[in-house]
């Protein structure tokens, strides 16, 4: 509290306080003017997806008395899931100065899921091209198609066993016959 008719004055104190906005613009890859809903998206706080200490961004409205707070945590079952809507796009705003990475958890539909988590970079200041460096569009783009299933995994060692097994055991059937 300042009172303007004492003598002495309060220096106060100085606290900076930063709100960063990540936009997401969900575009087809072979036409970015195609904007993509219903893309799903979490922040993660590493470009590992899989790193075992990877954490997962929660927002809860409720938290700081009904002002909203952000946490990470463990699991991606307690991260807030982000949708883009009709318009292709969705923010994410109150962030602090950082980096994040958007991992998309389901693709649009006809649309392939990115494997790669998309790392955005939120700093203080200002670019004279970009504007404010805590407000930042990242244009996320996706393939139309399938994903093929991956080979050389453990089931082909597995059909390459039975396999032999069984030209062996024709072989031997085989030679045996003859003999006969």
């Amino acid at each position: 509290t300042i009172n303007p008719n004492e003598t002495e004055t309060d220096e106060g104190k100085k606290h900076e306080v930063y709100s960063g906005k990540i936009t997401i613009d969900k575009v087809d890859a072979n036409d970015t003017a195609k904007k993509l809903k219903g893309a799903k998206f979490v922040v993660i706080d590493k470009a590992d997806k899989d790193a075992a200490d990877v954490k997962y961004l929660k927002y809860d409205a409720t938290a700081n008395d009904n002002k909203g707070a952000f946490s990470w945590e463990n699991t991606l079952d307690s991260a807030t899931v982000y949708e883009t809507g009709d318009n292709g796009t969705i923010a994410i705003s109150g962030l602090a100065a950082g980096t994040y990475y958007l991992l998309e958890i389901e693709a649009p539909q006809g649309y392939n899921v990115l494997t790669d988590a998309q790392p955005v970079t939120l700093t203080k200041g200002v670019h004279e091209e970009k504007g404010d460096l805590l407000l930042v569009t990242s244009q996320v783009a996706n393939n139309k198609g399938t994903i093929l299933p991956s080979t050389g995994g453990m089931g082909t060692v597995a059909f390459t066993v039975v396999g032999l097994i069984v030209m062996a055991g024709a072989a031997v059937t085989l030679i045996i016959k003859k003999r006969a």
